[in-house]
């Protein structure tokens, strides 16, 4: 940040990721993976401690098809609607470890990863500005930066949006107003 001429301590950039890591994990956070073995119709089974939340339910190598009976309570609990033999794997987002050290490697998303720096300016000119200047400063990048933070999810969530448009080429249709010199020599 200091080739912007701002200079915040070490430890408020590190307090800063970890609370921007962590505000992100729900829907930014690094996805990981668990496996629940030969699991039991309305039987209570322990999701690992570092779950936010679901990317999705695969099983045989397939979306599971009652994902959406899946019950996940606030305790940490999550139960299966029926017995199923074999594995069913849970794709989920993971609540990142506390942010200590600036060697560390981030753990979101790799795509949301450039938006860090506007969030840190944000809050830089939220928390050392002294006036209305940089009140307005750190509301400006906070907006610029939730805007960007937004597309950047809609392209996680819907991948196949963000794939380029087949175009064809074709000339402008000619309107009923419009009227063209003919050219004997071409007639």
């Amino acid at each position: 940040m200091s080739n912007v001429g701002i200079e915040p301590s070490e430890e408020q950039v590190i307090n800063w990721i970890d609370a921007w890591q962590k505000d992100l994990a729900p829907d930014g956070g690094l996805i990981v993976r668990t496996t629940f073995t030969n699991p039991v119709a309305d039987v209570e089974n322990v999701l690992p401690p570092d779950f936010i939340s679901v990317v999705e339910f695969r099983y045989q190598g397939k979306e599971y098809r009652k994902s959406d009976q899946v019950r996940i309570d606030t305790e940490g609990y999550i139960t299966f609607p029926e017995t199923l033999p074999g594995d069913i794997i849970l794709r989920y987002r993971q609540l990142p470890a506390d942010y200590i050290n600036l060697d560390l490697d981030l753990s979101v998303h790799p795509l949301l990863q450039p938006l860090g720096f506007y969030y840190l300016l944000s809050l830089y000119y939220d928390k050392e500005g002294e006036g209305d200047e940089e009140s307005s400063m750190a509301s400006r990048w906070m907006n610029f930066y939730e805007a960007k933070k937004e597309r950047t999810l809609d392209k996680i969530r819907n991948p196949s949006g963000s794939e380029p448009v087949k175009t064809s080429d074709a000339l402008p249709k000619r309107g009923r107003h419009s009227s063209y010199v003919e050219d004997d020599d071409y007639v």
